[in-house]
């Protein structure tokens, strides 16, 4: 027999993309707003926030951005695109080739150019450029986790000054 009832409701999961997809886009919401404070709830949003669909930017705070993340955190396999970057390290595969992003971050971050944290910044933005270089530097007073970060910093005020629409 199939339930043909009105008051049939959805999946609590659905039910929350729904009003994610109808919330204004860059506008801080509280999570309690759209579902209520419950562990099912934090680990559906958590994935989400992997994929891109909100950003978190505090315990109980999220947003919708205006442009997804490309990439999530996970040791996920990306292509190799080498025209992103003016040193070859990976000279031992193809373009195209699939690559660990972890592997490929490490690398370029161990042995950077300003044009490589362009790539890197292009690929994979602010945030994950800054934590895995906290991670391989250890100390945030380590020169070269300064100098990145002072890099990554301009590029990040540029994006946020363009004109360009």
């Amino acid at each position: 027999m199939i339930n043909t009832s009105k008051n049939t409701r959805i999946s609590d999961t659905a039910h929350i993309l729904n009003k994610i997809k109808k919330l204004k886009i860059d506008t801080l919401y509280p999570i309690v707003q759209i579902a209520k404070n419950s562990d099912s709830t934090r680990v559906y949003l958590s994935r989400l926030a992997d994929k891109g669909e909100i950003l978190k930017v505090k315990r109980g705070l999220f947003y919708k951005p205006t442009n997804k993340t490309l990439y999530k955190k996970s040791n996920r396999t990306i292509p190799l695109d080498k025209s992103l970057f003016v040193n070859d390290l990976f000279w031992s595969v193809k373009d195209g080739f699939e690559i660990n992003a972890a592997d490929l971050i490490k690398a370029y971050l161990m042995d950077y150019t300003e044009a490589d944290l362009m790539g890197l910044y292009t690929l994979f933005g602010y945030k994950r450029l800054i934590s895995d270089s906290l991670k391989i530097y250890k100390k945030r007073d380590n020169e070269f986790y300064q100098k990145i970060r002072k890099i990554l910093e301009q590029f990040e005020q540029w994006r946020l000054h363009d004109k360009r629409d």
